[in-house]
Parts: C-alpha cells; structure tokens; sequence
C-alpha cells in the first residue's frame, strides 16, 4: 500500500503530493505543504489536508507538488 497527501477543495479532493510507501513519510511533509499553501495566501487560514490510499480518487490527474521537491 502506498499513500498520498490531498487538500480539499470547493470542488472536491485536490492531489497535492505523493507517492509514499508508509504514512510517517507522508506525515513529514505535511508542515512543508502547509507552508507552500498558506505563505502566499496568507487569508487562507483554512488548510484541510489527508493522507490517503494513493489509488483514491481526486479533481486533478498528477501531482501539484513533486514529493522529492518539497
């Protein structure tokens, strides 16, 4: 099983970054991804994210952030 970090979003779940073989590595990057969201958009004081099954479904077809980049 592998895993993956999504945000919500007014028109559903967005992928943001992934894959990752086990949760805690996917945890790690959260304080990273929260950063590049809410540093430019300051207003956006609202961040709802999730580690999910990396097969579950989402809005977009690849990744907002590469996982080796963050």
């Amino acid at each position: 099983m592998s895993y993956k970090i999504q945000s919500k979003t007014i028109l559903g779940w967005l992928d943001l970054t992934g894959v990752f073989p086990t949760i805690e590595e996917a945890t790690d990057k959260i304080p990273k991804i929260e950063k590049l969201i809410l540093e430019p958009y300051p207003l956006s004081d609202i961040c709802l994210l999730r580690i999910v099954d990396s097969q579950e479904k989402s809005i977009n077809d690849d990744f907002v952030y590469d996982a080796n980049e963050i």
